[in-house]
């Protein structure tokens, strides 16, 4: 990672998006009608589904958005003051104070 920024913030929020990814059409030689049938399944129940999760920071006068792992997202509340660690638009870490 190029360059690693630490600053002092505070968590101001949390948020958690399920979201649903259609099957590939035609991976791993998988069988192309099985896939269209998959496509037009209304309840999407061949779909694979994850959760995306977000925490916002407040690092002086700016706020910054980071997507972050279960563990992480789990361990913070918004209030929480730390020593955050961030490349870019990437989190490295956030140590609580």
């Amino acid at each position: 990672m190029a360059f690693r920024k630490k600053v002092h913030a505070v968590v101001l929020s949390k948020g958690l998006e399920e979201v649903e990814d259609p099957p590939l059409l035609g991976a791993s030689g998988g069988n192309p009608m099985l896939a269209l049938a998959s496509m037009q399944d209304e309840s999407h129940s061949m779909w694979k589904r994850s959760v995306v999760y977000s925490v916002s920071f407040r690092t002086g006068t700016t706020a910054k958005e980071f997507f972050t792992n279960r563990a992480l997202y789990e361990q913070l509340e918004p209030g929480d003051e730390g020593i955050l660690v961030y490349s870019g638009s990437t989190l490295i870490s956030f140590k609580k104070l």
